[in-house]
């Protein structure tokens, strides 16, 4: 539940002496009491620089504006049942604004968002449901995050892990990307197994560049 931040000084590092970190680096707390803290994103080209974190372990799960270490330097900004991990930041096809993306286990949402905004952006829209479903139709457990990215061409990137550690099928350990993800105005809620499968055979991708 504790966002760590890098600085030069080795003497700020007292909390974490045992973090391994590059030379000239040091891990030490940023922000804490932010629950089940997983997915972050920080983009340059955000106004305020905030962080944005999906605090798991809200009730319900949020995504979380965070500018400082204290607790009145955060704002829940969007909230969504089963949100766990992804979340990401896009401009619109055009300009005119950007949107905030986050997923679940199961879904994809997106909320149309200001860069630097710190109030509710309210009821999310569905855009990709099914990400869970194996290649019978049938929900699973298994690996439970998704990552998200989107490229220069507007094109989303969704991860999903394999059912199990030994898992003969591949259906549930690929990449799949859907196009027109940063198109303005209402969408039509996807299947996930409609997407263009991207990469196959991973079993449990976290981390997308």
């Amino acid at each position: 539940s504790a966002i760590v931040d890098r600085c030069l000084s080795q003497s700020a590092c007292s909390s974490y002496p045992s973090a391994w970190v590059p030379p000239g680096f040091c891990a030490s707390s940023y922000a804490t009491g932010l629950s089940g803290a997983r997915g972050l994103f920080l983009d340059a080209s955000l106004t305020n620089g905030d962080l944005l974190v999906v605090a798991r372990g809200y009730n319900p799960p949020a995504v979380v504006a965070v500018w400082g270490s204290g607790d009145a330097e955060r704002a829940t900004i969007a909230q969504q049942s089963g949100l766990n991990h992804g979340v990401t930041v896009a401009e619109m096809e055009g300009g005119g604004g950007y949107f905030l993306y986050a997923s679940s286990s199961d879904a994809v949402y997106r909320w149309p968002y200001t860069p630097g905004q710190r109030t509710d952006l309210g009821t999310g829209e569905m855009m990709i449901t099914g990400i869970d479903k194996d290649s019978n139709g049938n929900r699973q457990g298994g690996h439970a995050t998704r990552t998200l990215m989107l490229d220069m061409q507007g094109r989303l990137y969704v991860s999903v892990g394999s059912v199990g550690n030994i898992d003969g099928d591949s259906y549930r350990s690929r990449i799949r990307r859907f196009s027109g993800a940063r198109a303005a105005g209402a969408v039509s809620v996807v299947e996930f197994s409609v997407g263009e499968v991207f990469a196959d055979g991973v079993r449990n991708e976290v981390g997308l560049a």
